[in-house]
């Protein structure tokens, strides 16, 4: 399976593996929410182990994605290792960004997950 869903606590968590398509993340996304029930979700998006960065179309197929999402959504880190891969990742926080669903690019998991972790209301806290 390309992309793993798992709610770990109040976290969904979805790791991008090998291969993977704008609709294998879709409903991986959609699957995780649901399972995590009403109100706003923090997400750890690790693309770290994705095999392949997206094109400009499946960048903007994820914009799109995350913002059908948004009301969903709490906190929202985007993990990407290599540099191609992290600047897609800044690029996706640059367009979601909002004191709703912050969103947040970084280079490791371990950061991101403290992120998510914390409880203030700050988004570039």
């Amino acid at each position: 399976m390309p992309v793993i869903s798992e709610l770990q606590g109040s976290v969904l968590r979805l790791t991008l593996t090998g291969q993977n398509t704008v609709d294998d993340i879709a409903l991986a996304l959609e699957a995780g929410l649901a399972a995590a029930g009403p109100g706003r979700t923090r997400v750890l998006w690790d693309g770290s182990e994705a095999a392949k960065a997206p094109d400009a179309r499946g960048v903007d197929r994820l914009i799109a994605l995350l913002r059908r999402c948004q009301a969903h959504l709490g906190r929202v880190a985007v993990v990407g290792r290599s540099a191609l891969m992290f600047g897609i990742s800044r690029q996706i926080a640059q367009m979601l960004d909002s004191d709703d669903a912050p969103v947040q690019a970084f280079w490791d998991l371990e950061p991101a997950a403290t992120w998510l972790r914390r409880r203030d209301s700050g988004v570039h806290s």
